[in-house]
């Protein structure tokens, strides 16, 4: 009994000192605490660490990122955009997934990792505020479960690493910000890259593009013109257009799909930008139709994370499902006042 007052009035003080006592509040037991309504902290003894550190698959990694404090372990855990399986190292720098139906989900952006090997070549203060910054955070969270079952594409590290949604001779590579970006947001030097790293990181480039044309192309053997990427993204509305869904596309087939869905996002209240405020979709394969949902994240994150949004993620759902045409889909009409919208009504 003693052992835990002692041990809970060291967390108290440490909490105390170290953010000037700003409310703090134990969640989830004893050992996780949640700061200034933002932050999640876990502060525990040499056990609680052991015990706590086992829920990762990287325990040794996990464990490089606590500090001892007065003979406890505290360790940030998360921030409102942020959890540490976040940041956890993966094995493949991505995954692709067949599984079935003639959908494909592509996120490039999502992730926020960046690879231990390459930190130190970093310039800026804080990569990773930087690479919170320019992810699309939790956006895939907005993705029906159904999709979870289709084919999906999905880069597990930072596009300030490695951005695989630019094009291999982008013209954003002159201002530092091509597929590997040198020059961070706000203009200053992001990092100096040795040529064996650049090398390096252009081979996972090719390799990740490969990839995604190979299962493109064995979606398209299948389904044929049915076949549809859904390149998905979230974006700051910096410029106060007022858009909240944001549609693009390359071609005239693909522009009809983003009318359809557009119909349907509409329907459910939002405001649509088409190709506004960013243009066009990643297209692997020639005559494969894509299109971009670009969402913006007021619609879906605040101060404390992320809210789930059930007239947003409805709306994702029906404008996905209006073209899945896997057995299992379900036939979703479109709002009947937004027909005369449609191309050729």
């Amino acid at each position: 009994m003693l052992k835990n007052l002692i041990a809970l009035y060291k967390k108290s003080r440490i909490i105390a000192s170290l953010f000037k006592g700003e409310e703090f509040t134990s969640l989830y037991g004893s050992c996780l605490f949640k700061v200034g309504g933002s932050r999640l902290y876990f502060l525990g003894d040499d056990e609680e660490l052991e015990e706590y550190l086992y829920s990762f698959h990287d325990r040794e990694w996990a464990r490089r990122r606590v500090r001892k404090v007065r003979g406890m372990n505290l360790m940030l855990i998360q921030t409102a955009q942020w959890s540490i399986d976040d940041l956890v190292p993966l094995k493949n720098f991505f995954y692709s997934i067949e599984e079935r139906g003639n959908i494909i989900i592509h996120i490039p952006h999502q992730n926020i990792r960046i690879p231990e090997e390459y930190a130190e070549d970093y310039l800026i203060p804080d990569p990773l505020d930087e690479a919170i910054k320019v992810a699309d955070l939790m956006v895939g969270y907005l993705i029906p479960e159904k999709c979870y079952e289709t084919n999906m594409m999905v880069f597990n590290y930072s596009r300030i690493f490695l951005d695989v949604e630019r094009l291999p001779d982008d013209e954003l590579e002159k201002e530092g910000r091509g597929k590997i970006y040198t020059v961070a947001s706000d203009g200053s030097l992001l990092r100096h890259l040795s040529r064996e790293k650049r090398e390096k990181i252009e081979k996972i480039y090719d390799e990740y593009h490969r990839t995604f044309q190979e299962l493109t192309e064995k979606v398209r053997r299948k389904y044929a013109e049915d076949t549809l990427i859904i390149d998905l993204h979230s974006f700051t509305d910096s410029d106060d257009t007022g858009i909240e869904i944001c549609l693009g596309f390359n071609d005239a087939s693909s522009r009809e799909k983003a009318m359809m869905m557009k119909a349907i996002f509409e329907d459910a209240g939002f405001v649509v930008g088409l190709n506004t405020p960013y243009s066009n979709s990643i297209q692997p394969v020639e005559g494969v139709d894509s299109v971009m949902i670009e969402i913006n994240k007021k619609l879906y994150l605040d101060e404390t994370g992320y809210v789930r949004n059930e007239r947003l993620i409805s709306a994702i759902d029906r404008s996905i499902g209006l073209f899945m045409v896997e057995d299992t889909a379900r036939e979703i009409p479109l709002p009947s006042h937004c027909i005369e919208s449609l191309p050729g009504k």
